[in-house]
């Protein structure tokens, strides 16, 4: 028995798991590793708990709690001594775990900077040549491409998640998730740079190595993005088959409701709202290509933006305080996508009494934003093209 702040190692143990709290079941286990770790007793099943515990502060939507605890985890695998016994595939796979908690983490923080994001990414790089482990070299870059999309630095990620792939066709049994994922995160950056000819290519690839629906689902969007209705539909179609999920079903209504078939567009929305129930998204959709509010009256109130939206559509608010109400979005990221949200649901309710101007205006603002990864940025793109 040894004593972490006079608290006995076994007592800190079992408090980690029965804190009334996960605040305080964190704190208990960061201590009792701390102990371990001072004592020689620290090993990769420990951390390992210990990481996926902190993901639990993510969940509770502490970021920043969260944030310092996957920190800590990096810096005890970075720091590795004789007093650590990690071997070190779990080691990389506690790396690769933690900094993706890491990164959605960091995510949600207005103030997280640009030396905390890199200085992560480093902290890999450094781990992999300490240790001589390169061929976990692609799935350090394959999550670190995902995070640069997470803080939309598509030029870079490009750069990485072409990296990324290039290193796993070489080794296709490396360690970590199998090329289909790679070749997703390609396509998907490829498509921010504008290059869907490209991503077309590569996402009919990643169809050929998964039987994935998110495959199906990928390239129908960008059938989508190009124009290319009746092929998004056919492919959406496939995604179905294989799963019924409802964004799935809310794409293949957007392409439907382009086509100016808004009787499926609402038969497909519906469908979508039996699989997420209440889903404030799904039922602004609804009620913007139905013209018809009666089923936003039904939705519990939440903090989540988009329920401004349903007071707007309700006349609870009107345009003025609904961008007030996006100007006080807790980061810039955040602010680009309220807006992005505000004008297209705008532009898609001035169509309904056919104010062409107004909703040309509207789209036009959406696509202000620069909002390129978010579907409503899509529809106001295509809405333009087509109004136009």
């Amino acid at each position: 028995m040894f004593l972490k702040d006079n608290i006995p190692f076994e007592e800190l143990i079992k408090k980690s798991v029965s804190a009334l709290s996960y605040e305080d079941q964190i704190m208990y286990a960061r201590l009792a590793a701390e102990a371990a770790r001072e004592k020689g007793h620290l090993t990769n099943e420990m951390l390992a708990n210990f990481s996926e515990g902190v993901s639990h502060l993510k969940f509770k939507k502490n970021y920043e709690g969260a944030l310092k605890n996957f920190t800590w985890i990096l810096s005890q695998i970075e720091n590795k001594s004789d007093n650590v016994a990690l071997t070190n595939d779990n080691a990389t796979e506690i790396i690769v775990n933690s900094f993706h908690g890491w990164v959605q983490s960091a995510a949600e923080i207005p103030s997280i900077s640009d030396m905390d994001i890199y200085s992560f990414f480093y902290a890999a790089d450094h781990f992999i040549e300490k240790t001589g482990l390169v061929e976990h070299k692609p799935h350090i870059l394959h999550e670190r491409s995902i995070a640069l999309i997470e803080f939309c630095r598509f030029d870079e990620a490009l750069l990485v998640a072409e990296e990324a792939l290039a290193l796993k066709r070489m080794n296709e049994d490396s360690p970590g998730c199998d090329l289909d994922h790679y070749l997703e995160i390609y396509s998907e950056v490829l498509s921010y740079h504008g290059r869907h000819p490209d991503a077309l290519e590569v996402a009919s690839e990643y169809i050929e190595k998964s039987e994935e629906a998110n495959a199906w689902s990928l390239r129908g969007w960008l059938h989508f993005q190009l124009g290319n209705y009746d092929d998004a539909i056919d492919d959406l179609n496939e995604a179905i088959f294989i799963e019924e999920d409802a964004d799935c079903y809310k794409k293949r209504a957007m392409a439907s409701a382009m086509l100016g078939d808004s009787g499926e567009a609402i038969k497909d929305l519906k469908n979508a709202g039996r699989k997420k129930k209440r889903d404030i998204e799904i039922s602004l959709w609804l009620a913007g290509i139905s013209n018809k509010f009666g089923h936003l009256h039904r939705l519990e109130e939440t903090e989540n933006f988009h329920f401004n939206l349903v007071k707007f559509y309700l006349g609870e608010i009107d345009e003025d305080e609904l961008l007030r109400l996006a100007n006080t979005a807790p980061s810039e990221k955040k602010l680009k996508e309220y807006l992005c949200a505000s004008h297209t649901f705008m532009g898609l309710l001035k169509e309904c009494p056919n104010n062409k101007r107004e909703a040309e205006r509207n789209y036009k603002l959406s696509l202000n934003t620069d909002c390129i990864w978010f579907l409503e940025y899509d529809w106001s793109k295509a809405k333009l093209i087509q109004l136009g």
